[in-house]
């Protein structure tokens, strides 16, 4: 499914949705001067800025597929998007994005959603310390995940999900 065929509205019994795909315009003024890093073993140290796109069936690189598939089946029904196999994963901490290759600055060129937890830094770190009783939807309901707040998740350091055609990617 294309960018342009996105996914169906969200569940309206979801509590914490807000409008999901933002104009780009908005940006600086929900970032609140703040930065999202990514960082990738494919950029270069240097050269010019890239458009990338979110991908659109991102496959996982440690998570087991089956897994992502379930957590995917959530985000679609929570917030009508599958974030985890569309998205390009940024965060506010410089640090954080340099442990996965050459930092650059993200920025959207079109309309965009994001996603993120204030109780999870990294999905795939907290799926690896989930008690093995614990169901999976339960336990994603307790990490809260949002579509809002996109200054407080820069903050937070944590892992932020963004899907959208164009992001300007910028050597730092």
């Amino acid at each position: 499914m294309s960018f342009a065929q996105h996914e169906r509205q969200p569940d309206s019994a979801s509590t914490n949705f807000s409008e999901m795909w933002i104009d780009p315009e908005l940006w600086d003024e929900m970032r609140g001067g703040l930065t999202a890093f990514r960082g990738s073993k494919l950029w270069q140290p240097s050269g010019a800025p890239l458009v990338v796109a979110s991908p659109e069936n991102r496959r996982p690189v440690h998570m087991p597929e089956r897994v992502q598939q379930e957590i995917d089946d959530y985000f679609e029904k929570r917030f009508g998007i599958r974030f985890r196999q569309r998205s390009l994963f940024a965060t506010g901490s410089f640090g954080e994005a340099r442990l996965h290759g050459v930092v650059r600055a993200i920025t959207p060129q079109a309309p965009f959603c994001f996603c993120w937890s204030p109780s999870s830094a990294d999905l795939f770190e907290e799926y690896g310390a989930k008690p093995d009783a614990k169901p999976l939807v339960a336990w994603l309901e307790e990490l809260q995940f949002r579509c809002d707040g996109l200054s407080d998740a820069l903050r937070s350091g944590h892992e932020v999900m963004l899907v959208g055609p164009a992001f300007l990617a910028e050597v730092l």
